[in-house]
């Protein structure tokens, strides 16, 4: 293996002093006020929020300017300068109580050498507080680690911009599990559902004195709560239909009245039993809704499957409302019932979370005006009266930790749902517990400004968080932050057709590549970029070597790089736990590799990490079984001839299911005319959606060495959905629902493993594959895998290797 040949560094984008500078400074004509003996003044009868005001401003100017700050009700003051909080009677003397202001709105302003902070009831006067000490005085509160950063100013001058603000927003979830902490959610003025997660316990409620955030019960995929699976047999008729036959594994049938009426018994009885203001009700994920006669025939005439569905929720939440009248449903606009219905006006008191998968997880680096279906999606749900929030996807969901260069995309598209009038925002990130991101906590802080404003410039964002929490390893960092931003800017100011099929392909243009799982060895990321970052971020790491403290924040901020790097290099954990080997290998010295896994350790350790993926949460022993495979590479021995099948196979649809009979599988069949086709992707890439039998062929040439082997196996991630795999005409496994008592929504999840070695000779063979797909997307979605034991070997013992 060759050692890195590192490459000198030149950024002409980003040459910088490095002298802090403070992003959220407002714009306009800046006013001081004298603070030498100044009184913080709240109502007589102050709210909490009021009071809570008060003894954050009171700390931390104590803090800014060296003196106390004594905070006082309105009825003890005498004379003197202050500082009114709330709704004093100074304040409503001062005039600016004719400001009209929204719940979370505030003002600052000044008169007669006072200052004066006010809000709306939610928590209007301790935003105000906060926009003073962060905008005005340059205060920070960066991470839920409570490692701020508090000024200190000589003097005793107190300079600010006189404004007022509200919010676009009204509920603003950063996407990161930063959100569920409540001092920085609270501090930094993020108004998260309080239970976005789909992990149990993943809660947060700020204290009803202050304002509350907006509190829900679940949150998605719930319809089975309510109308359960167990209910199939006796009542098939509850759910969907697909050509002509009810699956029980599928969604409801929404045009049922039962089910309508069951559903609505439970929602009732459920709030009478939690006291539930916000119920989430939504269809399952991924299936398609029910395509009955009489739901076919209302979603065609309103043009969309959100029609049968919005009925039943509007009658549902209408006779719910008869005994709790303010009680809401979350559900969701997505997938195939994204779009309104041209007629059917939702119930206001339905929350719809409009969905952006038709535009995040094609194009996650094209803006919403670019890819404009989903822009148009909520306008539309908007102008049928909708009462909209929306759930919009900013990570690479199988690698949380990936380098995702998305933070102006994801500006772009805030300052886009803002102008249509959205009502709030889900930024669905690493929103789990005991996760980590890529480029540490910057991401969680900078969204949680641009969500209370999305007109703040995202780069300005980025430089300050970067400037001001990363010291003297700053300048280092901000390279590489510079590096990876280059990736979406020079490669979106390429062509990139969003609009019009056939779109911009990854091989035409790099930024177009796989949606949100994206992979690592991904061209988007070039080796100039990959070996110019490790430049950068070592440089970080020696350089702050000496304080213990930013050295922990920088190897946490490299983890991102580390974890590519490893799985680009190693290989990754798919969604079904099998292994999947890097392509290409190694491209350093194992030291290299050693090291940076042994930084990952640390900081996984350090930052209790328990998942880093969608579905990576099966974690024993405080230990990843990623982590455990990189580490058997890196540190064990290689016992096996182990690797993935990269040979295309021959394939063919067989629609009227006679390939069996016409010796499809046979070692004499000519197949060489065939589709090409790889495993480790749906067949819908090579020959579009189709339902129903088709056939996988390969030739394995096997040699006098291999023949020598006790065993010689194949093992296939996963199938959607049924398999019966044949060699050399025998048929040797069948892996399907009938032959394992699985019901397709599980058998297309399962791997599945065969030892060839009694059916082969010496030279060539052919494996065969009879694939039954019956929804969607089909085939050999997942790698197919060959493993050579040179010694005995259970099936067990192989199976570990992969998975």
């Amino acid at each position: 293996m060759k050692r890195i040949g590192f490459i000198i560094l030149i950024f002409l984008l980003c040459v910088s002093c490095f002298s802090w500078t403070n992003s959220l400074k407002p714009k306009g004509k800046s006013y001081s006020i004298d603070i030498q003996n100044i009184q913080i003044l709240i109502p007589d009868k102050p709210l909490p929020t009021e009071i809570r005001a008060g003894e954050d401003l009171s700390k931390y100017l104590s803090q800014i300017y060296g003196k106390d700050f004594k905070v006082i009700k309105e009825e003890e003051y005498k004379e003197g300068n202050f500082i009114s909080l709330g709704k004093t009677k100074a304040f409503y003397e001062s005039g600016f109580s004719n400001i009209k202001l929204e719940l979370e709105g505030y003002g600052i302003e000044t008169k007669d050498n006072n200052l004066y902070i006010f809000g709306g009831e939610r928590r209007g006067p301790i935003y105000g507080v906060y926009a003073l000490l962060e905008e005005d005085l340059g205060c920070r509160f960066w991470t839920r680690k409570k490692d701020y950063t508090i000024p200190t100013i000589k003097g005793t001058k107190l300079s600010f911009v006189p404004r007022e603000y509200n919010p676009p927003f009204d509920t603003r979830h950063p996407g990161a599990e930063e959100a569920f902490d409540e001092d920085f959610a609270f501090i930094n003025r993020a108004n998260p559902l309080s239970q976005i997660s789909f992990e149990a316990g993943h809660y947060l409620k700020f204290p009803t004195e202050l304002g509350n955030n907006t509190d829900n019960t679940w949150i998605c995929h719930t319809s089975f709560n309510f109308v359960t699976a167990d209910m199939f047999d006796e009542h098939p008729e509850y759910f969907g239909e697909y050509d002509g036959v009810r699956k029980a594994w599928s969604q409801l049938c929404w045009s049922n009245q039962d089910v309508i009426d069951i559903t609505t018994k439970k929602l009732i009885q459920f709030i009478k039993d939690t006291n539930a203001d916000i119920v989430g009700l939504s269809p399952q994920d991924g299936t398609p809704l029910c395509d009955c006669e009489k739901c076919r025939a209302l979603d065609e005439k309103e043009g969309t499957k959100a029609a049968t569905l919005f009925k039943a929720l509007n009658e549902i939440i209408e006779r719910t409302n008869e005994v709790y009248p303010n009680v809401k449903i979350l559900t969701l606009a997505y997938l195939d019932y994204v779009k309104a219905p041209k007629t059917i006006k939702p119930n206001k008191n339905i929350l719809i979370f409009v969905c952006s998968d038709n535009s995040d997880w094609p194009f996650p680096f094209c803006d919403y005006n670019e890819t404009e279906k989903y822009k148009e999606n909520v306008k539309n749900w908007i102008d049928v009266g909708g009462n909209v929030i929306t759930w919009n996807y900013v990570s690479n969901y199988s690698h949380w930790l990936m380098p995702m260069p998305n933070i102006t995309t994801t500006a772009k598209n805030l300052r886009i749902l803002r102008d249509l009038g959205v009502g709030g925002v889900f930024l669905q990130g690493n929103s789990y517990p005991n996760t980590i991101r890529d480029e540490g906590y910057m991401k969680a802080w900078v969204w949680s400004k641009l969500l209370w404003n999305p007109d703040l410039d995202e780069k300005a964002l980025r430089k300050d968080f970067i400037e001001g929490y990363y010291g003297k390893a700053a300048k280092y960092i901000w390279e590489y932050d510079c590096l990876l931003n280059d990736l979406y800017y020079k490669n979106h100011k390429k062509p990139h057709n969003v609009t019009v099929k056939p779109y911009t392909t990854e091989a035409e243009n790099p930024i177009m590549t796989n949606g949100i799982r994206i992979s690592p060895e991904a061209p988007l990321f070039t080796k100039q970029f990959v070996e110019k970052s490790i430049k950068c971020l070592e440089k970080a790491m020696e350089v702050s070597k000496d304080d213990s403290e930013l050295y922990e924040k920088v190897k946490t901020f490299k983890a991102s790089l580390n974890y590519f790097i490893l799985a680009r290099d190693l290989g990754v954990l798919q969604g079904n736990g099998s292994f999947k080997p890097s392509t290409e290998g190694m491209k350093y010295d194992v030291e290299f590799y050693q090291k940076i896994y042994n930084e990952l350790d640390d900081v996984f350790k350090a930052e209790n990490v328990k998942a880093i993926g969608e579905l990576h949460f099966s974690w024993n022993n405080n230990k990843d079984p990623l982590m455990n495979k990189w580490k058997a590479i890196l540190y064990g021995e290689n016992k096996t001839a182990f690797g993935i099948i990269k040979e295309e196979w021959n394939f063919s649809t067989d629609p009227d299911n006679i390939g069996e009979t016409s010796g499809y599988a046979d070692k004499s069949f000519d197949s060489s005319s065939w589709k090409k086709i790889k495993s480790g992707e749906y067949y819908d890439g090579t020959i579009g959606e189709y339902i129903g039998t088709s056939w996988y062929r390969r030739i394995d040439n096997i040699s006098a060495e291999e023949m020598k082997a006790e065993n010689i196996y194949y093992i296939f991630g996963a199938c959607d959905e049924e398999a019966t795999v044949y060699v050399n005409g025998k048929k040797v496994l069948e892996h399907t629902c009938e032959s394992l008592n699985l019901t397709p929504e599980q058998i297309w999840l399962k791997p599945f493993i065969i030892d060839i070695k009694p059916y082969v000779t010496e030279g060539e063979n052919i494996i065969s594959v009879k694939v039954y797909n019956a929804a969607k997307a089909g085939g050999l979605y997942q790698l197919v895998y060959r493993i050579v034991c040179q010694n005995k070997m259970t099936e067990e013992e192989a199976m570990k290797i992969v998975f």
